[in-house]
Order: C-alpha cells, then structure tokens, then sequence
C-alpha cells in the first residue's frame, strides 16, 4: 500500500492516536473512508459515462446534414440579428444622451430666485 511497510503504517497510526487521542482517531477515519468512497464513486460514474459515450456509434452523414438544414432554416441570421441589437444599443445611447443634456441644462441654468445683485450691508 503506497509503498509502505506493516512498521512504516504502524508508527504512522501511533503517531496519528498520540496527536489526535482515542476519541478523534474514529471520527476522522470514518470521514476519510467516506471521503475515498464518495471519491471512488464519481471516478467511476466518470469512466462509465466515457466509456458509454466513447463506445456510441456515429450517426450516418444524412442525418447530420438534415439536421443541420433543419436547424439552420430555424436560426435567424445572425448578421441581421446583430445589426438589430446594434440598432436598439444607438437607439438607447442616444436617449441616454438626451437625457444627460436635459439635466446638465437644469443645472446650469440660473434660477429665478436668485438675483445678481451685489449685497451690501444695511448701515
């Protein structure tokens, strides 16, 4: 086992028991074993699914072709499709900008309120 010997695994365990005492020990053997287990598990869901997709047969070339006919009939085309989103992205941008002018226009116009006069004190 990973090269080890009977003596090497032995003082290895004491050692684990010294540090970790007689009550941890089991606790963390228990959730390691699990750990390896649920490890083991999905290497070999992994290696099945592999196997199964690697051992499937290729569909024949006419089939793909149709189905690539099919599907190409049902996408738009993608030129006309980015020419319109680029449209709606102007048609935002400008309405943006309109707005941004109307309040720098309420901000820099003086208020009526306000007058220009200088002040001078009341003596």
């Amino acid at each position: 086992m990973f090269g080890l010997s009977f003596w090497e695994i032995a003082v290895i365990l004491a050692v684990a028991l010294i540090i970790l005492g007689p009550k941890k020990l089991p606790e963390i053997a228990r959730s390691l074993g699990k750990g390896i287990r649920e490890f083991r598990k999905a290497t070999d869901d992994f290696k099945s699914t592999m196997d199964y997709e690697m051992n499937q047969p290729d569909p024949p070339k006419k089939k793909q072709l149709a189905a690539k006919v099919d599907d190409a009939e049902l996408v738009p085309d993608e030129e006309a499709a980015d020419a319109a989103k680029a449209a709606a992205a102007a048609k935002e941008a400008v309405a943006a900008v309109e707005v941004a002018k109307a309040e720098a226009a309420k901000v820099e116009a003086p208020t009526e309120s306000s007058s220009s006069k200088p002040i001078t004190p009341d003596a």
